[in-house]
């Protein structure tokens, strides 16, 4: 158990690291994996869709599975699978903990039974900025701008079985929020609860409450888990979950009310219905007649520490309705999305030139053709959108190919027109899901079996201007990274990511004559991960980086070492990270993947000279019951307050700890 944990850490590690991780939620990514390794999959017995949600397998490898299930029979074990081209041994051993080689058949399993055989679990965590921010600080009248305390509060209540059946409730207090007085007299300023049921009467899928919505490539309607280009070209294609429940705590990204979805031969229909109360930016538009109510902008932080903050809490009603519908036979699969989307006020941004084609008004309405083919080893997927509301379209259209067992391809066109209304869009994409066009390309080679390169070119452009972005401008982003794999003990990595853009400058001419200047640039990653034993090991990393901004240069530096060591009998364990950074301007910031108590995953950005090192303790008190500490430290030597607004410290040292108790009964 203690390795397969391990396993699923590595994995989000693994995943973490990529670019194109920004603002993904590991949190929902970790909490899917432990439900997998809890109840596995039988490779035997699993359908594509299951296949497909475990989200550590491309669309190749699923079939692949599939085709050879139905040539050669069951697998006897999960190692058979390196007789199949798509799968080496390394890529089999990071499935291993959630796969299985069974013989038995699935079986129905009533709605009381999954009540009765459920797994439940208890996380509760606390986290606090030990040093003091202004926000914090008493006036003369001993009042402070935030309303609350400086801790975060956060409780899940979890009950499942198998992936079947999922109930749970969970709520969060944000740093600044009043607890159980003053705005939230209810407690938590945030709640979210669900209620998920597979394969229960005629239904594939019931969901009520809190639930996302994953169809297609991401440009009909995603909402939820989904990674942005990163050297995995497996990545690039989307693996669509449809209907899930909702467990996190972003506070913008879910939908609240009912879905299902039933089956009908080769037909899977899909209907969800979704409304609740969003937050948002309230004006009367110099126009109204009548004082009439508008917004101005949608606010997607979930904060609500100012009374400013809390006067838009809540403020605007949005409803998301559709239906989708998809064809599956054994060569690929075929989906039709439509969606809408309503506020109970009217959008009104302050137009600009840039932005003059973009949405305004109460409602939107989007249909979107989707589609995954396979012929042979190579895999056509793509999708079309069409927005009722502006008469405008998007597509994206892309190719996947085994040329060898040891390399594959990828190739993707997008499209996204200027006017493109997207109602709940996520797909690839260097900007926003309009004004974009872009052609990308990508591959993973394993010449021989201590190497691999992957990598990937992207080149885009933007027809129409952008903000800050007085002209129709382009530019391309490129990544390669070659990988070193002598052993299991020991794992090498050089990356080198190079981006180029278009921005404003009014350097050297008139402010009333702007042009375009790129902005360059140029990243270089040296990684080395050494496993001493089973239970201890080492990671290294050194990264530097260089912007070019209209002939000026900014550079950054950063080197990290991490230590790691959990032993699969002991019950205490630890991972620590201690770094140093060089990076004297917020252009030539530097992104590092950082691991983090039970939950909660971060990807900050290092600027500025100084150091920083947390330490990350968990105590396993007995089979049910886990602690987490985390405590860490970043002092900056070339500054003497950090941050702004009502978030500044002023002094060079920032001190963090979080604390986190899982219960599992």
């Amino acid at each position: 158990m203690e390795n397969a944990i391990q396993q699923i850490e590595l994995n989000i590690e693994r995943l973490g690291e990529q670019d194109g991780a920004e603002g993904i939620d590991f949190e929902e990514l970790q909490i899917k994996l432990e439900g997998y390794l809890k109840e596995p999959i039988n490779i035997n017995t699993a359908t594509r869709d299951e296949l497909d949600d475990l989200g550590l397998l491309s669309q190749l490898q699923i079939l692949a599975i599939i085709k050879h299930r139905e040539k050669f029979g069951n697998f006897v074990t999960i190692e058979e699978l390196q007789s199949i081209n798509a799968f080496e041994l390394e890529i089999i051993r990071l499935l291993q903990p959630f796969l299985y080689a069974g013989e038995k058949d699935r079986v129905t399993i009533s709605l009381e039974e999954m009540l009765s055989r459920s797994k439940k679990q208890l996380l509760i965590r606390s986290t606090r900025v030990l040093t003091r921010t202004s926000g914090y600080e008493k006036d003369s009248t001993g009042n402070s701008t935030y309303l609350g305390s400086p801790q975060n509060f956060y409780v899940r209540y979890r009950q499942s079985y198998s992936k079947k059946y999922s109930f749970g409730i969970t709520a969060e207090k944000d740093p600044g929020e009043e607890f159980f007085k003053g705005s939230q007299k209810n407690g938590f300023d945030f709640y979210s609860a669900h209620l998920f049921l597979k394969e229960v009467w005629k239904f594939k899928v019931i969901a009520l409450g809190d639930f996302q919505l994953a169809y297609g490539q991401g440009l009909g309607l995603w909402t939820g888990l989904a990674f942005g280009k990163t050297n995995d070209i497996a990545t690039i294609v989307r693996n669509a979950r449809g209907i899930t429940p909702y467990t996190s705590v972003n506070e913008l990204q879910y939908n609240r009310g009912v879905a299902f979805a039933f089956e009908l031969s080769k037909f899977q229909f899909d209907f969800f219905a979704s409304r609740r109360k969003v937050d948002a930016n309230l004006i009367v538009p110099n126009d109204s007649a009548d004082n009439e109510v508008a917004f101005s902008s949608l606010l997607t932080s979930g904060l609500h520490r100012t009374q400013s903050e809390l006067d838009d809490k809540n403020a605007l009603e949005q409803t998301l309705y559709g239906t989708h519908i998809t064809y599956k036979n054994k060569s690929g699969e075929i989906g039709g999305t439509l969606s809408s989307i309503q506020y109970d006020k009217e959008f009104r941004r302050n137009v600009d030139l840039y932005n003059q084609f973009q949405f305004t008004g109460s409602k939107a309405t989007n249909a979107a053709i989707d589609y995954k083919m396979v012929a042979g080893n190579k895999l056509f997927f793509g999708e079309m959108a069409y927005s009722f509301t502006a008469q405008a379209s998007a597509m994206l259209h892309g190719l996947m190919v085994s040329l060898d067992p040891k390399l594959s391809a990828a190739i993707v066109y997008r499209d996204y027109g200027l006017k493109f209304i997207p109602v709940a869009s996520n797909p690839i994409r260097e900007s926003s899901t309009f004004n974009e066009k872009g052609f990308y390309i990508g591959i993973n080679a394993r010449p021989v079996r201590a190497f691999t390169f992957s990598g990937y070119i992207d080149i885009f452009q933007f027809p129409w201007l952008r903000f800050s972005v007085d002209a129709p401008s382009s530019g391309y982003e490129m990544l390669g990274q070659v990988n070193y794999t002598p052993s299991r003990k020991l794992d090498f990595y050089f990356r080198y990511r190079n981006q180029l853009k278009q921005q404003n400058t009014v350097s050297g001419v008139s402010e009333y004559q702007p042009y375009l200047v790129n902005f360059d640039q140029h990243n270089y990653r040296f990684n080395v991960t050494y496993k001493i034993t089973q239970s201890f090991s080492v990671h290294t990393r050194a990264e530097w980086i260089k912007v070019i901004l209209d002939k000026n240069e900014e550079t950054g530096f950063a080197i990290m070492q991490d230590i790691t060591f959990k032993p699969f009998s002991f019950p205490l364990s630890f991972t620590a990270r201690y770094i140093l950074f060089d990076s004297r301007s917020y252009n030539a910031r530097i992104y590092a993947y950082e691991s983090d108590i039970y939950g909660t995953f971060s990807i900050p950005a290092y600027y500025n000279r100084g150091s920083r090192y947390y330490v990350n303790v968990r105590y396993k008190v007995n089979k049910a019951i886990d602690l987490f500490v985390r405590y860490s430290n970043t002092t900056y030597s070339n500054i003497t307050a950090i941050g702004s607004g009502n978030d500044a410290i002023d002094g060079n040292i920032r001190n963090d700890l979080r604390i986190a108790l899982t219960w599992e009964f």
